[in-house]
């Protein structure tokens, strides 16, 4: 399982209500075209490439040269490190659900090994949309883990 760094405003959806929607941006950013399910196109005969976007990782289109790579495929599982720190021995406290704790320092998320992790994810789809410039709209739901 791969570590996933998620805005704090992507966490706390996680620790609420089980889901989120994390935005990732396409890069380098294509034409402007506009998305149907998966492809991106314009016409071959007004001379404008085309770009495929398919749904799984490293499946290339069949296009001139303006490939796109899904970021991550439905189905994968990832654990997401927050601020965190010991509590005693074999405890750990979370910045976002501290109730009060005394806490001396709190350790970065960067650091956090994967057994202290309490947020695993799947990710339920991925699509492409456009807010001002074009992003992966990838759906996430909370696991056990």
């Amino acid at each position: 399982m791969t570590r996933l760094f998620l805005p704090k405003p992507d966490r706390e959806s996680l620790l609420k209500d089980g889901r989120a929607t994390w935005r990732k941006r396409v890069e380098p950013q294509p034409e402007d075209y506009s998305p149907r399910g998966w492809r991106w196109w314009a016409s071959a005969d007004e001379g404008v490439q085309a770009c495929f976007v398919l749904p799984s990782v490293g499946q290339p289109a069949k296009n001139h040269g303006m490939n796109r790579f899904c970021p991550t495929p439905p189905g994968r599982e990832y654990w997401v490190p927050e601020i965190w720190t010991k509590f005693g021995t074999d405890a750990v406290i979370y910045q976002a659900s501290n109730l009060g704790y005394p806490v001396d320092a709190w350790r970065s998320a960067a650091t956090m090994p994967q057994w202290a992790a309490r947020l695993h994810v799947r990710v339920t789809s991925v699509r492409v949309v456009k807010v001002g410039e074009w992003f992966w709209q990838i759906d996430l739901e909370r696991t056990t883990p």
